[in-house]
């Protein structure tokens, strides 16, 4: 089997993967999401300065074998300590999955029954607002502001990390 890397046309087609921004969302003003709970309950998340927490948005999918150590990092954990991924602590995370519409309620709702008390949103829209073509993806917004503060793609979580110490802390 040949390399695909030495195949001129395979390489044309191949993207850098973006990450400290993809472009085009920083400094813009966050539109509030809209969408379902798992439960099918309407639910929304709001930008504003009544927490000043930056808000990151996990952009995760139920069948995504990358998304899983995130899935699994936002969990509370057992003895009520807060998050399991350390460092989280200052900011306020929000779990973003498609709308009904594209992933079946009942997959998010059996992975998001172990985060406790991170939000999740099942929002399409959301994912066209935040310009996310693919997951996992992290967006942390700026509540004083109201406005995108940085975003990466999720190759592990030194990129989550890295993309919540580009926003000034609390």
């Amino acid at each position: 089997m040949a390399n695909p890397l030495h195949d001129p046309d395979f390489v044309a087609g191949l993207r850098t993967v973006p990450t400290g921004g993809v472009g085009g969302l920083l400094g813009r003003t966050a539109r509030p999401i809209t969408g379902v709970t798992p439960a099918g309950d309407p639910t929304a998340i709001t930008f504003d300065a009544a927490d000043v927490r930056p808000v990151l948005l996990a952009f995760l999918s139920v069948d995504c074998l990358g998304c899983e150590a995130y899935w699994e990092g936002l969990s509370d954990a057992a003895d009520g300590t807060g998050l399991l991924e350390p460092g989280l602590a200052a900011v306020r995370p929000v779990v973003v999955t498609r709308g009904p519409g594209v992933v079946a309620p009942e997959a998010v709702a059996s992975v998001a029954c172990r985060l406790g008390s991170v939000p999740v949103v099942m929002s399409s829209e959301a994912w066209d607002d935040f310009l996310v073509s693919s997951y996992p993806f992290f967006v942390v917004v700026d509540p004083v502001t109201g406005t995108v503060a940085s975003e990466t793609v999720g190759m592990e979580w030194a990129d989550v990390h890295a993309c919540i110490a580009a926003v000034r802390s609390p």
